[in-house]
């Protein structure tokens, strides 16, 4: 974000850029997902300047989230308060391919895929495994997208709607939605899944 003051949520604010605080005192959901776009490749390694709060307000103490050592509520960590004290630190990898990526709306994969040099892949994007919530979603590991995953009959998914709904397609599984719902709509038999669009969808898309 732009805006010192920008609040997304009235759980969480951004104070100024790069920085996210929680808004209020009020509990939050156990596992809380942010996600950032990286900088561009041949930056090198990346520093999340972090503290962990851990015990009720005005209280208990913060420790460094960087995976060396588990802290369970209640235990001092090893090496002291607040921890061992080094950020956690992102070592950039190798270069890799992308093979799904997302489409802007009204463009179909094909589309898409052209942009980036590629060709969509019909048959990954049928395969069972990229026709569930769980599946679709490890496909999309370096991809935004929101949860939940609904499903979907229509060749258009998986994608985006403009409203921020996820659709997985599930026409091209064995059970009971593809073959009581889907199946009886002929939706993704009769149409290709690469040369689909719509105006108000943002296609997810496998890329070879």
């Amino acid at each position: 974000t732009t805006d010192s003051t920008f609040q997304f949520n009235r759980k969480w604010v951004s104070p100024e850029p790069g920085c996210i605080m929680h808004a209020q005192g009020d509990l939050k959901p156990l596992r809380t997902r942010f996600r950032f776009k990286g900088p561009p490749a041949g930056t090198g390694n990346i520093t999340f300047q972090a503290l962990i709060k851990v015990g009720p307000a005005n209280e208990g103490w913060f420790y460094y989230p960087n995976g060396l050592y588990e802290n369970l509520e209640g235990e001092v960590p090893p090496d002291g308060f607040p921890g061992n004290g080094v950020d956690l630190l992102l070592a950039e990898g190798p270069t890799r391919t992308l093979p799904w990526v997302q489409g802007h709306a009204g463009q179909s994969c094909d589309s898409v895929c052209v942009s980036i040099g590629k060709q969509c892949d019909e048959a990954a994007m049928r395969t069972p495994s990229a026709s569930s919530p769980g599946g679709i979603q490890a496909k999309l590991n370096a991809v935004e997208f929101s949860l939940p995953f609904a499903a979907s009959c229509n060749s258009i998914a998986p994608a985006q709607d403009i409203d921020g709904s996820s659709w997985y397609n599930a026409a091209n599984l064995n059970d009971d939605i593809a073959t009581t719902v889907c199946n009886s709509l002929n939706e993704v038999k009769t149409k290709t899944q690469c040369g689909n669009s719509h105006r108000n969808a943002r296609r997810f898309c496998a890329c070879s």
